[in-house]
């Protein structure tokens, strides 16, 4: 299936992240900005039509785009073309078949109150995600009621929480059997970042920092040894490079090797090799976690 997804300029990075979400469902992302899809001389309304009945479903993001002045009040508003396109392919297609992604809380059209929105903010991207694979799977059925989608939608939120309270489970158990086996071999004096490798809140946060940067298990690779990393690789066995699905479990083997066989230096190298986007999120991660550890 051909999906088509719409935003404001501003927001392309979201376009991006939601075209991913479109490829794991096994369909074809269409977005507004691809290169062949507004070619020089056509009209842009004419093309959207055209677009419009092409493709199978479409996703729009309303975002804080632009400042407006509402009775009395300054608001914060999707892009007023966006809004439009919306309309537009909801005409050609059915409402069932055009989302809406919201991030933050932008004033929407009042006739418009009466739908289901995604919430795409950072904190809720997760759910979002699942959210949307649930639409996905309905596309091609004709006859499915809504509140049937939406259930879809919570029963997926619920298995992923089962899954990360069982990875959790899972995590502690071996966390605090290598922590004792380190400790009996008289503990080294490490940083208090190798420490929270220990946390499972941090571990995991960690892990989905690094994999917004570098998705699939060949991107993370190629940085290890693009920065001095090689021994740190060959205690991994690598596979499946171009999986974007298999790029969290890589990392997360990689902070294991660093946890149980190198302490804090490897650790620390890696952290002053990030770019400074990652450092800087990790330093937030670092300051509000508080250490497993005794010190």
């Amino acid at each position: 299936m051909k999906i088509f997804i719409g935003s404001s300029t501003e927001q392309r990075d979201r376009v991006r992240e939601i075209a991913y979400w479109i490829e794991e469902a096994g369909h074809e992302a269409l977005p507004w900005d691809g290169a062949d899809l507004f070619l020089p001389g056509e009209n842009t309304n004419t093309k959207l039509l055209e677009i419009s009945k092409l493709v199978n479903a479409a996703v729009f993001i309303f975002a804080e785009d632009d400042h407006v002045w509402y009775r009395h009040d300054a608001l914060r508003q999707p892009r007023d073309n966006v809004i439009f396109e919306y309309g537009l392919f909801c005409s050609s297609i059915g409402f069932r078949k055009c989302i809406i992604c919201r991030h933050g809380k932008p004033k929407v059209p009042n006739d418009l109150a009466g739908l289901s929105f995604l919430d795409i903010s950072d904190e809720r991207k997760n759910e979002a995600r699942l959210r949307f694979l649930s639409w996905t799977r309905t596309l091609s059925r004709e006859d499915v009621d809504p509140a049937v989608i939406d259930l879809m939608g919570q029963r997926a939120v619920l298995k992923s929480e089962i899954d990360r309270l069982r990875e959790q489970l899972e995590f502690e158990k071996k966390a605090s059997t290598e922590l004792r086996e380190i400790v009996s071999r008289s503990r080294p004096s490490v940083s208090r970042e190798w420490d929270l490798l220990f946390e499972f809140k941090f571990y995991r946060s960690f892990v989905d920092v690094i994999w917004d940067h570098y998705p699939t298990p060949g991107d993370w690779l190629g940085w290890l040894k693009e920065n001095g990393f090689g021994k740190l690789c060959d205690m991994i066995s690598w596979e499946h490079l171009s999986s974007k699905t298999h790029g969290r479990f890589f990392i997360a083997k990689t902070l294991n090797a660093i946890r149980i066989y190198d302490y804090g230096d490897t650790y620390k190298d890696l952290l002053d090799k990030f770019p400074g986007e990652i450092r800087s999120k990790v330093a937030v991660l670092v300051q509000s976690t508080p250490s497993p550890v005794p010190q």
